[in-house]
């Protein structure tokens, strides 16, 4: 099975958990993580789970996100959205991983999780229990989809 992990920043913050992420999902699946300009459609189409993230602290989706969709159709594939938060700071207001899992949505895919969100210091290194954390997301997001494509 193989994933797709997209990043939409222009800052190593989001890269560094995206890249956690998929560490987590390779123990089920062959993993590409690609910023948001590496994720063509031919790519997207190979992929059985595509995993979506984004900074919080840009206000709105960039507009790379929202590029990425373009001429996509998730044909009821998974997908997953999260970001990541300055200092962990709070997850509701501005979450831009609940706007990318309705893009998600909206272009045909199934949300094999509820959006979640990663603390990042401001230099780009996940606070404690974060690296952890996102591996397990990335984990439990291999399993569910392992599982669903069993089905």
């Amino acid at each position: 099975m193989r994933a797709l992990v997209v990043y939409g920043a222009p800052y190593d913050r989001t890269h560094v958990v995206a890249d956690h992420v998929a560490e987590g999902l390779r123990a089920t699946h062959e993993v590409t993580v690609v910023p948001v300009a590496g994720a063509t459609v031919d790519l997207m189409a190979e992929t059985d789970l595509l995993v979506v993230g984004g900074p919080t602290h840009v206000p709105g989706l960039s507009s790379g996100i929202h590029g990425l969709f373009k001429g996509v159709d998730g044909s009821a594939e998974l997908a997953a959205a999260f970001d990541t938060r300055i200092d962990g700071g709070p997850a509701e207001p501005g979450r831009s991983s609940r706007g990318i899992a309705r893009m998600l949505v909206r272009h045909g895919y199934l949300l094999a999780a509820t959006p979640e969100s990663f603390g990042v210091t401001a230099h780009g290194a996940p606070l404690d229990g974060e690296v952890a954390r996102a591996r397990h997301w990335g984990a439990s997001l291999g399993i569910i989809s392992t599982w669903a494509h069993a089905a």
